[in-house]
């Protein structure tokens, strides 16, 4: 599994083949051919790989969603982003040529929104952010988070900058912010700046 994720981070999905993946962990196409019947397979399989992991991260800042857990669970988050680029660069591709891989992933972001979305909540019960001013705002914050977490490492690609989580981890610090409250600013203040 780890040879052929390698080899679609460095190549592209598109551009590995069977033979390929099979020359990195040293066995015969066949053998290969035996144990994933194609490509899609071993996509499948590391994308149960991949939201094994991700449900893992969503659980650990669910547990306590302060800030301190929000803020430290973010970059591990970039980290999994890099681990698995050819998903994230490739997304769109690869939803449209595996629907099966489509409808699991779509059920795994309804389920990251609302994480996303609980933590605001969770915040604003705590006083941290203000209440909701202007109705579903939260629930568009928490979908401009998704898409800034989800598509930071693409956008890193096509403008061919390499930076580090830590840029887009200050960035959800920037879309919050507007939110916070002055407890929510001294907390922020505390816990992440400190």
């Amino acid at each position: 599994m780890l040879g052929s994720i390698k080899l679609f981070n460095e190549n592209g999905f598109v551009n590995v083949t069977l033979r390929d993946i099979a020359k990195e962990v040293s066995i015969s196409t066949g053998n290969l051919s035996y144990h994933y019947k194609n490509k899609g397979a071993i996509l499948q399989a590391a994308y149960q790989r991949m939201a094994q992991e991700l449900n893992g991260m969503l659980g650990a800042v669910q547990i306590i969603p302060n800030f301190k857990n929000i803020n430290e669970q973010v970059l591990p988050f970039f980290e999994f982003q890099v681990r698995y680029s050819f998903f994230y660069v490739d997304i769109l591709e690869l939803t449209r040529a595996y629907p099966d891989l489509a409808k699991t992933y779509q059920a795994q972001t309804q389920r990251f929104l609302e994480s996303i979305k609980a933590m605001i909540d969770y915040n604003v019960g705590t006083g941290n952010l203000f209440p909701e001013r202007i109705p579903q705002a939260y629930d568009k914050l928490a979908h401009t988070i998704w898409m800034m977490m989800v598509f930071w490492l693409p956008q890193q690609k096509v403008r061919g900058i390499v930076q580090d989580g830590r840029q887009a981890r200050d960035t959800i610090w920037n879309l919050i912010g507007p939110y916070l409250t002055e407890k929510g600013r001294n907390v922020y203040r505390t816990a992440i700046k400190a």
